[in-house]
């Protein structure tokens, strides 16, 4: 349990070093990606090469940095203002993929809101909007009758909200 929570806490951190910058950014705070030129259907690439001498890169060791690599699936909902993701860290045999929504900080000096809604096989988000995110997921148990794995996909619905000055968050399945 201890272990889940440090590789959830670095998980959150690891996610605010790569939000998305803030609407109206300074242009500076924003390097927006060289044009790649797609070649045509058919054409073929030629590999990468080197173009410059190579910088050796340093191993971490660091909590923060080796449990972010636990963090197997990002999705940012910039429509809504936050973020589901999963880190790799529940039974590996029965789902696995502990699943989060996160909200970013009102200022500087709070930390991200983050929610677990579930533990799945595999997720993704099928519709969002103001208030609620729909997933559809898998989902394996072990039947108590045969003692063998049962898998199934449903949909899930996210939904949150403010209350009494306290943000609420609910899963329910969906029809």
């Amino acid at each position: 349990m201890i272990r889940q929570s440090l590789v959830l806490a670095a998980a959150v951190l690891t996610l605010a070093a790569c939000s998305k910058p803030k609407p109206g950014a300074p242009e500076s705070d924003v390097v927006p990606m060289p044009n790649a030129t797609t070649p045509p259907p058919g054409a073929s690439t030629p590999p990468a090469r080197p173009a410059g001498p190579a910088e050796p890169a340093q191993a971490r060791t660091d909590e923060f940095a080796v449990s972010g690599a636990s963090v197997t699936q990002v999705e940012w909902l910039s429509d809504i203002d936050a973020k589901m993701f999963s880190n790799a860290g529940g039974d590996p045999a029965i789902n696995g993929l502990l699943t989060y929504i996160a909200f970013p900080p009102e200022s500087p000096d709070e930390d991200w809101a983050v929610y677990q809604v579930g533990d799945f096989e595999e997720w993704k988000v099928t519709e969002h909007g103001p208030g609620r995110v729909v997933l559809q997921v898998r989902v394996s148990r072990i039947d108590q009758s045969s003692g063998n794995p049962v898998t199934e996909d449903k949909r899930l619905i996210v939904s949150f909200g403010e209350s009494g000055g306290s943000r609420t968050v609910t899963v329910a399945p969906a029809a």
